[in-house]
């Protein structure tokens, strides 16, 4: 196993690349804050030839930048927020969107995260006003809250009992695995 690290801005993987075709990986994960410099590697990999599967998070998958260079992102797995796609609520809030901006949101468990996290706020102003001491306090005593990102609660600190799911591109779409 190898871990090499790469700045944002690099172009040239083949040294890289020959490294981790020598190692004979069962599989790669590429981690790339904004995924282009991970396109560059990906692609200058399945030009060498090495043809083990990629493994991404969502943030890869969904940038257009990044799959120009690469081409095709078909195989390749990652992870992605879970959230209530499929949910009714959250396909009339989608449609709401579209009708105003004329097309989807383009990364959709942000735009659900967004909304939910909208409505918390509002609900937690309306409870306690606007004094962001009480807002923290009250936001911190959501359990169990249905909203577009699914049911969830948070924490002490804020976070949230969300989850990821496992896809991967299958002929363009995103698939869950095992589906």
């Amino acid at each position: 196993m190898i871990n090499e690290d790469f700045q944002p801005g690099t172009t040239d993987f083949r040294t890289l690349v020959a490294k981790v075709a020598a190692t004979k990986p069962d599989a790669i994960v590429v981690l790339s804050q904004t995924g282009v410099a991970g396109a560059h590697f990906v692609k200058q990999s399945r030009d060498a030839g090495v043809s083990v599967p990629i493994f991404t998070d969502f943030t890869f998958v969904a940038n257009t930048a990044a799959k120009e260079i690469v081409g095709s992102f078909e195989g390749v797995y990652f992870t992605d927020p879970a959230f209530g796609a499929d949910e009714r609520i959250t396909k009339e809030v989608f449609a709401r969107y579209k009708a105003k901006y004329g097309t989807a949101p383009f990364i959709g468990f942000h735009a659900a995260s967004t909304y939910d996290s909208v409505m918390m706020l509002a609900d937690a102003l309306r409870a306690v006003g606007d004094d962001s001491d009480r807002v923290h306090d009250y936001l911190l005593t959501i359990k169990n809250r249905a909203g577009l990102m699914g049911t969830y609660s948070l924490d002490a600190q804020g976070n949230s009992d969300l989850g990821f799911v496992f896809k991967q591109v299958k002929g363009g779409k995103f698939v869950t695995v095992g589906e």
